[in-house]
């Protein structure tokens, strides 16, 4: 099992594949050769593996599956999946099994700009109306403030590098010479 962390790799191929559950979930494999991993803000090498990111193509998840596609460079032919960017910055983290207490990766773009929009006055008023009814409230909720503005998603850099953390800030300088006031050297 890889580190939870931030890695680089190279697209090897895709498929499209359906879950083997009542409603045959659509999903697109994409099988990433992972090559560097983010450390020291630089991309260390590591051993070639390969990692599987799984991009469910449901109603509901669409939204952020086709912008995950077009960042990848997707030509949009689902039965011969073919991408055109020349790598792929990745997210692993680790997601604990719902039963037998097992844990496994969790594979997915980083930094694709796949944050959720806030929700409409509509949808926060039933659901403040929900909460309230739920848990003994008796009031009529108050009015939702404005809509936060949607942050706009940046292009993807064409060389992706990892985050850099700046370096801390020198201590400050301790006073020269004694409490009378003055600041001679000795």
């Amino acid at each position: 099992m890889m580190e939870a962390g931030t890695y680089y790799g190279s697209i090897v191929s895709g498929v499209m594949t359906q879950l083997d559950n009542a409603k045959k979930t659509p999903l697109m494999e994409i099988t990433v050769s992972v090559t560097h991993v983010a450390g020291d803000g630089a991309w260390v090498p590591i051993g070639a593996c390969e990692r599987r990111l799984r991009l469910f193509c449901s109603e509901n998840a669409w939204p952020y599956t086709e912008r995950k596609l077009q960042l990848m460079g997707f030509a949009g032919d689902f039965a011969a999946p073919q991408f055109t960017c020349e790598g792929v910055e990745l997210q692993c983290s680790h997601k604990p099994a719902q039963t037998g207490g097992k844990v496994y990766e969790e594979w997915d773009l980083a930094n694709w700009g796949g944050e959720a929009q806030p929700a409409s006055e509509e949808i926060v008023r039933a659901y403040t109306a929900k909460w309230r009814q739920g848990n003994g409230y008796s009031e009529t909720p108050a009015a939702s403030p404005p809509p936060v503005a949607a942050a706009t998603v940046p292009a993807p850099a064409p060389a992706p590098a990892p985050a850099q953390v700046p370096p801390p800030a020198p201590p400050a300088e301790p006073p020269m010479g004694p409490p009378t006031g003055d600041n001679i050297p000795f």
